[in-house]
């Protein structure tokens, strides 16, 4: 998610969302397992995480790590919906309390790398002097 929502930041969103469908896909490429139920839980966390994050960006409610902890927290969710789905059972629900705690935390960590990357701004320099 670093990746991503630096891309969110200082990228267009459909460059954004390419990249992450795009790194869904290799990752599923590179482990053999495209299009089963793993490679289907990631593509729902990974698009949940993206719209979230898309979403609380722009209206700047949350800080860069508040944005980082919600789309941790429902990339973890997104996942879980889809094991209920694949599994046809609930019971995965009592999942959730724990991965929302190791998402809230992971999801700081993410979000704090995020705000000091984008105050250096180096995409964007680099990008800048480029097209120069």
């Amino acid at each position: 998610n670093v990746i991503i929502l630096i891309m969110l930041y200082e990228f267009k969103v459909s460059e954004a969302f390419m990249v992450n469908i795009l790194r869904i896909i290799l990752v599923g490429m590179m482990r053999g397992n495209i299009f089963s139920p793993t490679f289907l839980m990631s593509l729902s966390g990974g698009i949940l995480s993206f719209v979230v994050m898309l979403i609380f960006s722009r209206i700047s409610i949350f800080s860069i790590i508040g944005v980082s902890v919600l789309g941790s927290i429902s990339h973890a969710t997104g996942q879980v919906i889809m094991a209920i789905i694949i599994l046809s059972t609930e019971a995965v629900i009592y999942y959730l309390p724990f991965i929302g705690i190791l998402s809230i935390i992971t999801g700081i960590f993410s979000g704090v790398l995020v705000k000091t990357y984008l105050k250096r701004s180096v995409t964007k320099n680099i990008l800048d002097s480029s097209i120069e």
